[in-house]
């Protein structure tokens, strides 16, 4: 394993993870009936998903090439 697939396995978990973050806050703004808020973060929390997971499959074509 290269360390450029490391790097980028370790950001597309990491991305994945703080996108929790996110996805937690956008339930306790809905909680609190503050929905403009909680679409916000919730938007939020998918495109850092979806970064995530685009990071994560370039560490497996970098681990393919060699």
């Amino acid at each position: 394993m290269t360390v450029r697939a490391l790097i980028y396995d370790v950001l597309g978990i990491g991305m994945m993870l703080a996108s929790l973050f996110f996805l937690y806050r956008c339930v306790e703004f809905l909680a609190q009936k503050d929905y403009v808020a909680g679409v916000l973060t919730l938007g939020i929390g998918i495109i850092v998903i979806r970064a995530g997971v685009e990071i994560g499959r370039l560490g497996v074509l970098v681990r393919r090439e060699d």
